[in-house]
């Protein structure tokens, strides 16, 4: 077995999404910190944060009038944003 990059995204993106239909949301989050710290932008992370609400999302009401549908892809959007903003810094 070789350490190819690709192999180990591909392997990973398989189990994100496996996360995202056959496990809690919580496991999903885990792949997406794990992907956004091996790699640069881990895009794939906000194409699962919109699977996950287009499968399992409820309206979130914000400010009292303003139902927010899309509440794990801001989620994981964020956190691949923080998670680069702090591999930039530390570097």
């Amino acid at each position: 077995m070789t350490h190819n990059p690709l192999f180990f995204r591909i392997a990973l993106d398989m189990l994100l999404f496996g996360a995202v239909f056959f496990l809690p949301w919580w496991i999903a989050l885990i792949v997406v910190v794990i992907g956004s710290m091996a790699w640069p932008i881990y895009y794939e992370s906000i194409v699962a944060g919109g699977i996950l609400d287009m499968l399992y999302g409820v309206p979130v009401v914000f400010l009292s009038w303003m139902p927010f549908p899309l509440v794990h892809t801001l989620l994981f959007a964020c956190i691949v944003s923080l998670i680069v903003f702090v591999k930039k810094r530390m570097r």
